[in-house]
């Protein structure tokens, strides 16, 4: 089983896109996690086009909407929403 581990991507504000490797590694990986800090909705959109399975928790900094499609996590100490 592949995983990609990714965190604190705020897009577009520290960066103005993913970085490639990170990219080209997606079709690859059976799971994506993010670990926060989506900051805009573009990126999750991303994410949920191009993963075959994506685990994603909150952060500190949220756009508004990124909670669209998201679930509370049933995890003891979660403080976050999971997807998928």
């Amino acid at each position: 089983m592949r995983l990609l581990l990714t965190s604190d991507t705020h897009l577009p504000k520290r960066a103005k896109r993913l970085p490639g490797e990170l990219l080209d590694e997606l079709a690859a990986a059976d799971v994506v996690f993010h670990a926060g800090d989506w900051v805009d909705v573009a990126t999750l959109d991303l994410l949920l086009g191009r993963s075959r399975r994506l685990v994603a928790v909150y952060g500190n900094n949220e756009a508004p909407n990124c909670a669209r499609g998201f679930r509370r996590s049933p995890a003891p100490n979660s403080t976050g929403c999971a997807s998928g």
